[in-house]
Protein backbone atom coordinates (compact mmCIF):
# COMPACT_ATOMS: atom_id res chain seq x y z
CA UNK A 1 0.00 0.00 0.00
CA UNK A 2 1.18 3.51 -0.86
CA UNK A 3 -0.45 6.92 -0.76
CA UNK A 4 -3.21 5.35 -2.84
CA UNK A 5 -4.04 1.66 -2.65
CA UNK A 6 -4.15 -0.25 -5.91
CA UNK A 7 -7.63 0.24 -7.38
CA UNK A 8 -9.20 -2.57 -9.40
CA UNK A 9 -12.66 -3.05 -10.85
CA UNK A 10 -14.45 -4.96 -13.58
CA UNK A 11 -15.60 -2.97 -16.59
CA UNK A 12 -18.58 -4.22 -18.56
CA UNK A 13 -18.29 -2.77 -22.08
CA UNK A 14 -21.34 -1.72 -24.07
CA UNK A 15 -22.26 -4.66 -26.39
CA UNK A 16 -24.02 -2.41 -28.92
CA UNK A 17 -22.88 -2.69 -32.54
CA UNK A 18 -24.18 -1.22 -35.81
CA UNK A 19 -23.95 -3.78 -38.63
CA UNK A 20 -23.89 -2.62 -42.27
CA UNK A 21 -24.34 -5.17 -45.05
CA UNK A 22 -25.19 -5.45 -48.75
CA UNK A 23 -27.34 -8.57 -48.38
CA UNK A 24 -30.31 -9.22 -46.07
CA UNK A 25 -29.22 -12.83 -45.59
CA UNK A 26 -25.86 -11.67 -44.23
CA UNK A 27 -27.59 -9.58 -41.61
CA UNK A 28 -29.97 -12.38 -40.71
CA UNK A 29 -27.14 -14.90 -40.33
CA UNK A 30 -25.19 -12.54 -38.10
CA UNK A 31 -28.23 -11.87 -35.92
CA UNK A 32 -28.99 -15.60 -35.61
CA UNK A 33 -25.38 -16.26 -34.56
CA UNK A 34 -24.59 -13.33 -32.27
CA UNK A 35 -27.97 -11.87 -31.35
CA UNK A 36 -27.78 -13.28 -27.83
CA UNK A 37 -24.36 -11.76 -27.25
CA UNK A 38 -24.53 -8.38 -28.99
CA UNK A 39 -27.13 -5.61 -29.13
CA UNK A 40 -27.36 -5.34 -32.90
CA UNK A 41 -28.67 -2.46 -35.02
CA UNK A 42 -28.81 -3.93 -38.58
CA UNK A 43 -28.84 -1.75 -41.70
CA UNK A 44 -28.81 -2.49 -45.39
CA UNK A 45 -26.78 -0.21 -47.65
CA UNK A 46 -28.31 -1.55 -50.89
CA UNK A 47 -31.35 -3.54 -52.03
CA UNK A 48 -34.45 -3.87 -49.89
CA UNK A 49 -35.92 -6.26 -47.38
CA UNK A 50 -39.09 -6.36 -45.29
CA UNK A 51 -36.89 -7.22 -42.28
CA UNK A 52 -34.19 -4.54 -42.35
CA UNK A 53 -34.19 -0.79 -43.11
CA UNK A 54 -32.28 0.49 -46.11
CA UNK A 55 -29.90 3.28 -45.01
CA UNK A 56 -29.14 6.11 -47.45
CA UNK A 57 -26.92 9.19 -47.15
CA UNK A 58 -24.87 7.64 -44.40
CA UNK A 59 -22.73 9.92 -42.25
CA UNK A 60 -20.30 8.45 -39.71
CA UNK A 61 -18.81 10.57 -36.94
CA UNK A 62 -16.71 9.56 -33.94
CA UNK A 63 -17.64 11.13 -30.62
CA UNK A 64 -15.49 10.18 -27.64
CA UNK A 65 -15.58 6.37 -27.45
CA UNK A 66 -18.73 5.96 -29.60
CA UNK A 67 -19.60 6.17 -33.28
CA UNK A 68 -22.59 8.22 -34.32
CA UNK A 69 -24.24 7.15 -37.57
CA UNK A 70 -26.80 9.38 -39.26
CA UNK A 71 -28.84 8.13 -42.20
CA UNK A 72 -32.12 8.42 -44.05
CA UNK A 73 -34.71 5.82 -44.94
CA UNK A 74 -37.33 6.32 -47.60
CA UNK A 75 -40.79 6.37 -46.08
CA UNK A 76 -43.22 6.85 -49.01
CA UNK A 77 -46.39 5.75 -47.20
CA UNK A 78 -47.82 7.80 -44.36
CA UNK A 79 -49.23 5.08 -42.17
CA UNK A 80 -51.33 7.57 -40.20
CA UNK A 81 -53.19 8.56 -43.39
CA UNK A 82 -53.34 5.17 -45.10
CA UNK A 83 -56.63 3.27 -44.65
CA UNK A 84 -55.20 0.12 -46.23
CA UNK A 85 -57.79 0.28 -49.02
CA UNK A 86 -55.46 -1.57 -51.41
CA UNK A 87 -56.17 0.56 -54.51
CA UNK A 88 -52.49 1.35 -55.07
CA UNK A 89 -51.13 -2.19 -55.37
CA UNK A 90 -53.02 -3.29 -58.56
CA UNK A 91 -52.20 0.05 -60.29
CA UNK A 92 -48.41 -0.35 -59.97
CA UNK A 93 -47.05 -1.70 -63.32
CA UNK A 94 -43.83 -2.88 -61.59
CA UNK A 95 -45.60 -4.43 -58.56
CA UNK A 96 -43.33 -2.45 -56.22
CA UNK A 97 -45.75 -2.14 -53.28
CA UNK A 98 -46.01 -5.03 -50.84
CA UNK A 99 -48.62 -5.79 -48.21
CA UNK A 100 -46.45 -4.19 -45.51
CA UNK A 101 -46.77 -0.82 -47.31
CA UNK A 102 -43.12 -0.82 -48.43
CA UNK A 103 -41.95 0.17 -51.90
CA UNK A 104 -39.07 -1.64 -53.59
CA UNK A 105 -37.23 1.33 -55.08
CA UNK A 106 -34.87 -0.95 -56.95
CA UNK A 107 -37.83 -1.70 -59.29
CA UNK A 108 -39.87 1.51 -58.97
CA UNK A 109 -39.74 3.72 -62.08
CA UNK A 110 -41.37 6.68 -60.35
CA UNK A 111 -44.40 6.71 -62.68
CA UNK A 112 -46.54 8.20 -59.90
CA UNK A 113 -49.77 6.24 -60.59
CA UNK A 114 -50.02 5.18 -56.96
CA UNK A 115 -49.62 8.80 -55.80
CA UNK A 116 -52.32 10.05 -58.17
CA UNK A 117 -54.89 7.37 -57.27
CA UNK A 118 -54.46 7.33 -53.47
CA UNK A 119 -57.71 8.79 -52.03
CA UNK A 120 -56.04 9.73 -48.74
CA UNK A 121 -52.93 11.42 -50.23
CA UNK A 122 -50.89 9.00 -48.11
CA UNK A 123 -48.14 8.30 -50.69
CA UNK A 124 -45.12 10.51 -51.27
CA UNK A 125 -42.35 8.89 -53.31
CA UNK A 126 -39.87 11.49 -52.04
CA UNK A 127 -40.69 11.13 -48.34
CA UNK A 128 -37.80 10.26 -46.02
CA UNK A 129 -37.21 9.74 -42.30
CA UNK A 130 -33.98 10.76 -40.62
CA UNK A 131 -32.39 8.53 -37.99
CA UNK A 132 -29.38 8.57 -35.69
CA UNK A 133 -27.73 5.52 -34.13
CA UNK A 134 -24.91 5.48 -31.58
CA UNK A 135 -22.71 2.54 -30.64
CA UNK A 136 -19.07 1.91 -29.67
CA UNK A 137 -18.54 -0.37 -32.69
CA UNK A 138 -19.48 -0.66 -36.37
CA UNK A 139 -19.20 -3.97 -38.25
CA UNK A 140 -18.93 -4.02 -42.05
CA UNK A 141 -20.17 -7.14 -43.87
CA UNK A 142 -20.19 -8.06 -47.58
CA UNK A 143 -17.23 -5.80 -48.29
CA UNK A 144 -19.03 -2.57 -47.38
CA UNK A 145 -16.61 0.35 -47.47
CA UNK A 146 -16.97 3.12 -44.85
CA UNK A 147 -16.71 6.84 -45.54
CA UNK A 148 -13.75 7.02 -43.15
CA UNK A 149 -10.56 5.07 -42.46
CA UNK A 150 -11.19 1.43 -41.61
CA UNK A 151 -8.21 1.50 -39.25
CA UNK A 152 -9.98 3.85 -36.85
CA UNK A 153 -10.82 2.34 -33.44
CA UNK A 154 -14.26 0.78 -33.28
CA UNK A 155 -14.63 -0.07 -37.00
CA UNK A 156 -14.36 -3.78 -37.82
CA UNK A 157 -14.49 -5.82 -41.02
CA UNK A 158 -15.45 -9.48 -41.17
CA UNK A 159 -11.79 -10.43 -40.72
CA UNK A 160 -11.73 -8.51 -37.44
CA UNK A 161 -14.81 -10.12 -35.93
CA UNK A 162 -12.76 -11.78 -33.19
CA UNK A 163 -11.36 -8.39 -32.20
CA UNK A 164 -14.90 -7.03 -31.99
CA UNK A 165 -15.99 -9.88 -29.73
CA UNK A 166 -12.90 -9.43 -27.57
CA UNK A 167 -13.69 -5.72 -27.16
CA UNK A 168 -17.01 -6.46 -25.44
CA UNK A 169 -15.61 -9.01 -22.99
CA UNK A 170 -15.64 -7.96 -19.31
CA UNK A 171 -12.34 -6.30 -18.41
CA UNK A 172 -10.52 -6.39 -15.09
CA UNK A 173 -8.99 -2.92 -14.81
CA UNK A 174 -6.17 -2.37 -12.35
CA UNK A 175 -5.13 1.24 -11.91
CA UNK A 176 -1.49 0.47 -11.25
CA UNK A 177 -0.35 4.03 -12.01
CA UNK A 178 -1.35 6.72 -9.55
CA UNK A 179 -1.07 10.47 -9.99
CA UNK A 180 -0.31 13.09 -7.34
CA UNK A 181 -0.88 16.61 -8.60
CA UNK A 182 0.87 18.20 -5.63
CA UNK A 183 4.18 16.90 -7.06
CA UNK A 184 3.58 17.37 -10.79
CA UNK A 185 5.57 20.07 -12.59
CA UNK A 186 3.49 19.97 -15.79
CA UNK A 187 2.16 23.52 -15.29
CA UNK A 188 -0.41 23.79 -18.08
CA UNK A 189 1.99 22.61 -20.75
CA UNK A 190 4.78 25.02 -19.80
CA UNK A 191 6.68 22.71 -17.48
CA UNK A 192 7.73 19.08 -17.35
CA UNK A 193 6.49 16.82 -20.17
CA UNK A 194 8.87 13.87 -19.69
CA UNK A 195 6.15 11.32 -18.96
CA UNK A 196 4.12 12.41 -22.00
CA UNK A 197 7.18 11.98 -24.21
CA UNK A 198 7.98 8.57 -22.71
CA UNK A 199 4.51 7.03 -23.15
CA UNK A 200 4.33 5.11 -26.43
CA UNK A 201 0.73 3.97 -25.99
CA UNK A 202 -1.13 7.32 -25.81
CA UNK A 203 -2.26 6.47 -22.28
CA UNK A 204 -1.29 9.89 -20.87
CA UNK A 205 -2.66 13.30 -21.73
CA UNK A 206 -2.33 16.82 -20.38
CA UNK A 207 -5.18 17.47 -17.96
CA UNK A 208 -5.30 21.03 -16.69
CA UNK A 209 -2.34 21.48 -14.35
CA UNK A 210 -1.58 17.77 -14.32
CA UNK A 211 -1.64 14.50 -16.21
CA UNK A 212 -4.68 12.35 -17.01
CA UNK A 213 -4.25 8.56 -17.20
CA UNK A 214 -6.30 6.30 -19.47
CA UNK A 215 -6.09 3.06 -17.51
CA UNK A 216 -7.75 1.09 -20.32
CA UNK A 217 -5.03 2.10 -22.78
CA UNK A 218 -2.15 1.82 -20.32
CA UNK A 219 -0.17 -1.43 -20.69
CA UNK A 220 1.87 -0.80 -17.52
CA UNK A 221 5.16 -0.66 -19.44
CA UNK A 222 6.72 1.57 -16.75
CA UNK A 223 8.26 4.11 -19.14
CA UNK A 224 6.41 7.08 -17.63
CA UNK A 225 7.27 5.97 -14.08
CA UNK A 226 11.02 5.95 -14.63
CA UNK A 227 10.79 9.23 -16.56
CA UNK A 228 8.93 11.11 -13.80
CA UNK A 229 11.53 13.10 -11.82
CA UNK A 230 9.28 14.06 -8.91
CA UNK A 231 7.25 10.94 -8.14
CA UNK A 232 4.00 12.56 -9.26
CA UNK A 233 3.37 9.32 -11.15
CA UNK A 234 3.48 6.49 -8.62
CA UNK A 235 3.76 2.75 -9.18
CA UNK A 236 1.08 1.47 -6.85
CA UNK A 237 2.36 -2.10 -6.98
CA UNK A 238 5.63 -0.99 -5.34
CA UNK A 239 5.51 2.70 -4.31
CA UNK A 240 8.72 4.63 -3.66
CA UNK A 241 7.99 4.96 0.06
CA UNK A 242 7.43 1.22 0.45
CA UNK A 243 10.61 0.51 -1.53
CA UNK A 244 12.68 2.70 0.82
CA UNK A 245 11.02 1.22 3.93
CA UNK A 246 11.61 -2.32 2.68
CA UNK A 247 15.38 -1.90 2.34
CA UNK A 248 15.58 -0.55 5.89
CA UNK A 249 14.54 -4.03 7.06
CA UNK A 250 17.01 -6.00 4.88
CA UNK A 251 20.46 -6.68 6.42
CA UNK A 252 22.40 -6.56 3.16
CA UNK A 253 26.00 -7.77 3.39
CA UNK A 254 28.51 -5.41 1.79
CA UNK A 255 29.28 -6.35 -1.81
CA UNK A 256 26.08 -8.37 -2.34
CA UNK A 257 24.87 -8.77 -5.92
CA UNK A 258 21.24 -7.66 -6.05
CA UNK A 259 19.14 -9.08 -8.90
CA UNK A 260 15.92 -7.23 -9.74
CA UNK A 261 13.46 -9.03 -12.03
CA UNK A 262 9.85 -9.98 -12.57
CA UNK A 263 8.43 -12.92 -10.65
CA UNK A 264 8.30 -15.17 -13.73
CA UNK A 265 11.92 -14.36 -14.58
CA UNK A 266 13.13 -15.22 -11.08
CA UNK A 267 11.10 -18.43 -11.08
CA UNK A 268 12.69 -19.55 -14.34
CA UNK A 269 16.12 -18.54 -13.06
CA UNK A 270 15.68 -20.70 -9.97
CA UNK A 271 14.22 -23.59 -11.95
CA UNK A 272 17.20 -23.89 -14.27
CA UNK A 273 19.90 -23.27 -11.62
CA UNK A 274 21.56 -25.75 -9.22
CA UNK A 275 19.45 -26.11 -6.07
CA UNK A 276 21.97 -24.86 -3.56
CA UNK A 277 22.29 -21.68 -1.46
CA UNK A 278 23.71 -18.76 -3.39
CA UNK A 279 26.12 -16.78 -1.23
CA UNK A 280 26.39 -13.06 -1.86
CA UNK A 281 23.28 -12.87 -4.04
CA UNK A 282 19.98 -11.20 -3.18
CA UNK A 283 16.89 -11.64 -5.37
CA UNK A 284 14.07 -9.08 -5.35
CA UNK A 285 10.90 -9.41 -7.39
CA UNK A 286 9.96 -6.07 -8.94
CA UNK A 287 6.73 -6.19 -11.01
CA UNK A 288 8.01 -3.92 -13.80
CA UNK A 289 11.80 -3.38 -13.98
CA UNK A 290 11.26 -0.73 -16.69
CA UNK A 291 9.74 1.44 -13.94
CA UNK A 292 12.95 1.53 -11.87
CA UNK A 293 14.26 5.04 -11.27
CA UNK A 294 17.73 6.26 -10.26
CA UNK A 295 16.30 6.67 -6.75
CA UNK A 296 15.75 2.91 -6.41
CA UNK A 297 19.14 1.90 -7.78
CA UNK A 298 21.16 4.44 -5.80
CA UNK A 299 19.36 3.51 -2.59
CA UNK A 300 20.23 -0.17 -3.02
CA UNK A 301 23.89 0.69 -3.62
CA UNK A 302 23.86 3.06 -0.63
CA UNK A 303 22.69 0.10 1.48
CA UNK A 304 25.84 -1.85 0.58
CA UNK A 305 25.19 -3.66 -2.70
CA UNK A 306 28.27 -4.39 -4.80
CA UNK A 307 26.47 -4.87 -8.11
CA UNK A 308 22.86 -4.37 -9.22
CA UNK A 309 21.54 -6.46 -12.11
CA UNK A 310 18.30 -5.39 -13.78
CA UNK A 311 16.89 -8.35 -15.71
CA UNK A 312 14.60 -7.01 -18.40
CA UNK A 313 14.33 -6.81 -22.18
CA UNK A 314 13.70 -3.06 -22.15
CA UNK A 315 15.27 -1.41 -19.08
CA UNK A 316 15.55 2.36 -18.77
CA UNK A 317 19.12 2.86 -19.92
CA UNK A 318 18.89 6.57 -19.11
CA UNK A 319 18.37 5.90 -15.39
CA UNK A 320 21.00 3.14 -15.32
CA UNK A 321 23.45 5.41 -17.11
CA UNK A 322 22.85 8.24 -14.63
CA UNK A 323 23.50 5.95 -11.64
CA UNK A 324 26.70 4.55 -13.17
CA UNK A 325 27.92 8.06 -13.98
CA UNK A 326 27.31 9.25 -10.41
CA UNK A 327 28.98 6.21 -8.81
CA UNK A 328 31.94 6.47 -11.12
CA UNK A 329 32.34 10.20 -10.42
CA UNK A 330 32.14 9.70 -6.65
CA UNK A 331 33.60 6.25 -5.95
CA UNK A 332 35.35 5.23 -9.13
CA UNK A 333 32.90 2.39 -9.74
CA UNK A 334 32.16 1.74 -13.40
CA UNK A 335 29.10 -0.27 -14.40
CA UNK A 336 27.83 -0.80 -10.87
CA UNK A 337 24.40 -1.31 -12.43
CA UNK A 338 23.97 -3.59 -15.42
CA UNK A 339 20.99 -4.43 -17.59
CA UNK A 340 21.06 -8.16 -18.40
CA UNK A 341 18.85 -10.41 -20.48
CA UNK A 342 16.27 -12.52 -18.61
CA UNK A 343 17.77 -15.58 -20.35
CA UNK A 344 21.21 -15.09 -18.73
CA UNK A 345 22.20 -18.17 -16.63
CA UNK A 346 22.52 -17.66 -12.89
CA UNK A 347 26.15 -18.81 -12.79
CA UNK A 348 27.10 -16.08 -15.24
CA UNK A 349 25.25 -13.47 -13.19
CA UNK A 350 27.02 -14.46 -9.99
CA UNK A 351 30.43 -13.99 -11.60
CA UNK A 352 29.50 -10.32 -12.15
CA UNK A 353 29.63 -9.63 -8.40
CA UNK A 354 31.82 -6.85 -6.98
CA UNK A 355 32.72 -5.13 -3.72
CA UNK A 356 31.15 -1.89 -2.54
CA UNK A 357 33.72 0.86 -1.79
CA UNK A 358 31.48 2.13 1.00
CA UNK A 359 32.25 -0.94 3.11
CA UNK A 360 30.24 -0.70 6.31
CA UNK A 361 29.62 3.05 5.94
CA UNK A 362 26.20 2.54 4.41
CA UNK A 363 23.37 5.03 4.30
CA UNK A 364 21.00 4.38 7.21
CA UNK A 365 18.67 7.27 6.45
CA UNK A 366 15.18 5.83 5.90
CA UNK A 367 13.23 9.11 5.89
CA UNK A 368 11.08 9.77 2.82
CA UNK A 369 9.10 12.82 1.75
CA UNK A 370 8.95 12.48 -2.01
CA UNK A 371 11.10 11.08 -4.82
CA UNK A 372 13.11 14.20 -5.59
CA UNK A 373 13.83 15.06 -1.98
CA UNK A 374 15.02 11.50 -1.24
CA UNK A 375 17.12 11.35 -4.40
CA UNK A 376 18.78 14.65 -3.47
CA UNK A 377 19.75 13.26 -0.06
CA UNK A 378 21.16 10.10 -1.64
CA UNK A 379 23.24 12.16 -4.05
CA UNK A 380 24.45 14.28 -1.15
CA UNK A 381 25.44 11.07 0.67
CA UNK A 382 27.54 9.84 -2.25
CA UNK A 383 29.02 13.30 -2.80
CA UNK A 384 30.14 13.39 0.85
CA UNK A 385 31.61 9.87 0.57
CA UNK A 386 33.40 10.75 -2.67
CA UNK A 387 37.07 9.88 -3.00
CA UNK A 388 37.45 12.05 -6.09
CA UNK A 389 37.44 15.78 -6.87
CA UNK A 390 34.01 17.42 -7.22
CA UNK A 391 32.52 16.78 -10.64
CA UNK A 392 29.96 18.47 -12.83
CA UNK A 393 27.80 16.05 -14.82
CA UNK A 394 25.92 17.04 -17.97
CA UNK A 395 23.97 15.16 -20.60
CA UNK A 396 21.71 12.12 -20.24
CA UNK A 397 19.85 11.89 -16.95
CA UNK A 398 21.99 14.68 -15.45
CA UNK A 399 19.96 17.15 -17.54
CA UNK A 400 17.10 16.58 -15.08
CA UNK A 401 19.18 18.52 -12.54
CA UNK A 402 20.45 22.05 -12.63
CA UNK A 403 20.79 25.47 -11.08
CA UNK A 404 18.98 28.76 -11.56
CA UNK A 405 20.42 32.22 -11.79
CA UNK A 406 18.35 35.31 -11.04
CA UNK A 407 18.80 38.88 -12.29
CA UNK A 408 18.12 40.86 -9.10
CA UNK A 409 17.63 44.06 -11.07
CA UNK A 410 14.66 42.50 -12.85
CA UNK A 411 13.19 40.36 -10.05
CA UNK A 412 10.30 42.03 -8.21
CA UNK A 413 9.88 39.20 -5.69
CA UNK A 414 6.37 38.46 -6.99
CA UNK A 415 6.84 34.77 -6.03
CA UNK A 416 5.17 33.47 -9.20
CA UNK A 417 8.05 31.01 -9.56
CA UNK A 418 7.67 29.77 -5.98
CA UNK A 419 4.00 29.06 -6.47
CA UNK A 420 4.79 26.81 -9.43
CA UNK A 421 7.69 24.87 -7.88
CA UNK A 422 6.27 21.77 -6.19
CA UNK A 423 9.54 20.05 -5.34
CA UNK A 424 10.63 22.77 -2.90
CA UNK A 425 13.57 23.89 -5.00
CA UNK A 426 12.38 27.53 -4.85
CA UNK A 427 11.22 29.18 -1.64
CA UNK A 428 10.40 32.70 -0.49
CA UNK A 429 11.10 33.85 3.07
CA UNK A 430 9.45 36.51 5.20
CA UNK A 431 12.54 38.71 4.88
CA UNK A 432 11.89 39.06 1.13
CA UNK A 433 14.55 36.62 -0.03
CA UNK A 434 14.19 34.10 -2.84
CA UNK A 435 16.20 30.93 -2.24
CA UNK A 436 17.00 27.97 -4.45
CA UNK A 437 18.09 24.39 -3.70
CA UNK A 438 19.67 23.11 -6.95
CA UNK A 439 19.46 19.40 -6.11
CA UNK A 440 15.66 19.65 -5.91
CA UNK A 441 15.33 21.38 -9.30
CA UNK A 442 14.14 19.11 -12.13
CA UNK A 443 14.82 21.73 -14.83
CA UNK A 444 11.19 21.69 -15.98
CA UNK A 445 11.59 25.44 -16.75
CA UNK A 446 8.05 26.22 -15.56
CA UNK A 447 9.41 28.99 -13.33
CA UNK A 448 11.48 30.42 -16.18
CA UNK A 449 8.48 30.57 -18.50
CA UNK A 450 6.10 31.91 -15.85
CA UNK A 451 8.39 34.69 -14.59
CA UNK A 452 6.76 37.96 -15.74
CA UNK A 453 10.08 39.82 -15.59
CA UNK A 454 12.17 37.13 -17.37
CA UNK A 455 14.59 37.27 -14.45
CA UNK A 456 15.42 33.55 -14.20
CA UNK A 457 17.98 31.68 -16.27
CA UNK A 458 18.52 27.88 -16.06
CA UNK A 459 21.80 26.00 -16.18
CA UNK A 460 21.30 22.23 -16.62
CA UNK A 461 23.68 19.79 -15.00
CA UNK A 462 24.47 18.07 -11.71
CA UNK A 463 27.26 19.36 -9.46
CA UNK A 464 28.60 16.77 -7.01
CA UNK A 465 29.78 19.26 -4.41
CA UNK A 466 28.22 20.41 -1.08
CA UNK A 467 26.73 23.72 -2.27
CA UNK A 468 24.59 21.91 -4.82
CA UNK A 469 22.55 20.46 -1.95
CA UNK A 470 22.22 23.64 0.10
CA UNK A 471 19.89 26.63 -0.13
CA UNK A 472 21.25 29.52 -2.17
CA UNK A 473 19.89 33.06 -2.01
CA UNK A 474 18.94 34.04 -5.56
CA UNK A 475 17.51 37.48 -4.84
CA UNK A 476 16.84 39.79 -1.96
CA UNK A 477 14.34 42.65 -2.04
CA UNK A 478 14.10 45.87 -0.07
CA UNK A 479 10.78 46.08 1.79
CA UNK A 480 8.55 49.12 1.33
CA UNK A 481 6.91 50.67 4.40
CA UNK A 482 3.68 52.62 4.25
CA UNK A 483 4.19 56.39 4.57
CA UNK A 484 1.10 56.50 6.79
CA UNK A 485 1.22 53.60 9.25
CA UNK A 486 4.68 52.18 8.61
CA UNK A 487 3.42 48.69 7.69
CA UNK A 488 5.44 46.69 5.15
CA UNK A 489 3.17 46.13 2.16
CA UNK A 490 5.51 45.23 -0.71
CA UNK A 491 8.98 45.47 -2.15
CA UNK A 492 10.81 48.42 -3.63
CA UNK A 493 11.37 46.50 -6.88
CA UNK A 494 7.68 45.67 -7.37
CA UNK A 495 6.60 49.23 -6.54
CA UNK A 496 9.16 50.67 -8.94
CA UNK A 497 8.02 48.26 -11.66
CA UNK A 498 4.35 49.24 -11.22
CA UNK A 499 5.17 52.93 -11.35
CA UNK A 500 7.28 52.47 -14.51
CA UNK A 501 4.42 50.74 -16.28
CA UNK A 502 1.82 53.34 -15.22
CA UNK A 503 4.04 56.29 -16.14
CA UNK A 504 4.88 54.74 -19.52
CA UNK A 505 1.16 54.44 -20.22
CA UNK A 506 0.61 58.03 -18.97
CA UNK A 507 -1.68 56.76 -16.23
CA UNK A 508 0.30 58.17 -13.32
CA UNK A 509 2.00 61.40 -12.27
CA UNK A 510 5.61 60.62 -11.42
CA UNK A 511 5.49 63.13 -8.51
CA UNK A 512 2.41 61.53 -6.89
CA UNK A 513 3.33 59.46 -3.79
CA UNK A 514 -0.10 57.78 -3.35
CA UNK A 515 1.31 54.35 -4.28
CA UNK A 516 3.67 54.54 -1.31
CA UNK A 517 0.75 54.04 1.07
CA UNK A 518 -0.73 50.67 2.02
CA UNK A 519 -4.23 49.85 0.75
CA UNK A 520 -5.87 51.25 3.92
CA UNK A 521 -3.90 54.46 4.25
CA UNK A 522 -4.19 55.03 0.50
CA UNK A 523 -7.98 55.41 0.84
CA UNK A 524 -7.63 57.72 3.84
CA UNK A 525 -5.04 59.81 2.08
CA UNK A 526 -7.13 59.98 -1.09
CA UNK A 527 -10.51 60.90 0.43
CA UNK A 528 -9.46 62.68 3.61
CA UNK A 529 -10.53 62.46 7.25
CA UNK A 530 -14.26 62.66 6.46
CA UNK A 531 -14.14 59.41 4.53
CA UNK A 532 -12.14 57.80 7.33
CA UNK A 533 -14.71 58.83 9.96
Amino acid sequence: PGRDALTSYTLEPDPAVIVLAEKPESLQKFIDTYGGLLRISPLLVSGSSPLFPRAERLEMKQQNDHWQLRYETRQPVDRDRCTYCGLCAPLCPEHCLDSDLRIDFSRCTGCGLCVEQCPENAIDLHGVDQWTLSAPAILLLDGVQPDCEKELPGIYCEEGLQDLLASIAPLLVEEAIGFHGDLCQHARGRGCTRCLAACRHQALAADGDGIGIDHLTCVECGACLSACPTGALEYRRFPDRIFIDYWQTVPLASGTTVILAREETLRQLWWSAPKEPQEGVFFLEFPQPRALHALHLLHIFARGAGRILVMDQDPDQRQIGLVNTVLNACLGREKAVLAVSPETPLAELIRLGSDNPLGQDICRDGAFTHRREKLARLLSFFSAASTRPPARLTGGGACEFGTLACDQDRCTMCASCVGQCRTGSLAAAADFTLSHTPALCVQCLACVRLCPEKALKPRPGMELEPDFFRDRVLARAEPVRCLGCGKIFGTAQSLERVMQVLVAKKLWDVDDDLLRYCETCRVIHLYGDAAHE
